[in-house]
């Protein structure tokens, strides 16, 4: 396992933090532009559904938060 300073720690996470931004406005172009269509458990927790059950793994990354 590589080593890293904090400091390079720190700039990855920034790097990370960038990136996971730039695909949030890539992936929300796409829903826009009906080239991908939006999973029905995240229109569910948008619109306040009660889910049963916990989300699936995919719903964790349609980016619930900004």
């Amino acid at each position: 396992m590589a080593t890293l300073s904090n400091e390079q720690i720190e700039q990855l996470k920034q790097q990370l933090k960038e990136k996971q931004e730039e695909i949030r406005e890539i992936y929300d172009k796409l829903v826009e532009a009906g080239a991908v269509e939006m999973p029905d458990d995240f229109l569910d927790s948008v619109a306040g559904g009660n889910r049963p059950h916990r989300p699936t793994a995919i719903t964790d990354t349609n980016w619930p938060k900004r």
